[in-house]
């Protein structure tokens, strides 16, 4: 495991556990039906960010619309090239998203931002591209993301280290800026 000491009230677990994880709408202009509506690529997603300067249109049916539907707070991540590249939906306009992202909607306690900061974690180490597969273009399958073992501590201490976490790279970033 890469995690070391666990304490007694935080859960090793794994996004099977505590979300729903769906890919997105495969674009296929001979077979897709419906309106025209937005969507985000991967290349919309940044780590932290989206790009929505350059958006596409996709047929989607409304029967297919809750499904291939992005939410407030859910959690975007690329599913190939960059693996693992993650960013937390925080906007309220209605966008579809394409089978390249993997949309994470928890339904337990856990912080969006706390499993986005999972992931640059695990980004940072290697982790992600090591159990990513593929040779020349690497994959982060759905069947490998949702069993990525990960500490999930009480909501309230999720909160806190999302905080602290958030607040030190404001630092950093006043640093950075300070010394341009």
């Amino acid at each position: 495991s890469y995690y070391g000491y666990v304490p007694t009230n935080w859960t090793l677990c794994s996004l099977a556990d505590i979300a729903e994880i769906e890919l997105g709408k495969t674009l296929d202009t001979a077979k897709n039906t419906g309106t025209y509506r937005p969507y985000l690529r991967s290349l919309n997603i940044k780590w932290g960010a989206v790009d929505l300067t350059d958006i596409k249109q996709m047929r989607i049916e409304d029967t297919e619309l809750q499904r291939y539907s992005i939410q407030k707070n859910d959690l975007l991540i690329c599913e190939g090239g960059d693996v693992g590249r993650a960013y937390v939906w925080n906007k309220d306009i209605n966008f579809c998203y394409q089978n390249a992202i993997h949309r994470v909607r928890f339904y337990k306690n856990c912080n969006p931002y706390y499993f986005y900061y999972v992931m640059v974690y695990l980004d940072s180490i290697g982790y992600l591209k090591e159990i990513s597969t593929g040779v020349t273009i690497k994959h982060l399958t759905k069947n490998i993301l949702i069993r990525i073992p990960f500490l999930l501590p009480p909501l309230a201490e999720q909160h806190r280290i999302v905080t602290a976490i958030e607040t030190t790279f404001a630092e950093l970033d006043k640093i950075s800026t300070d010394i341009t």
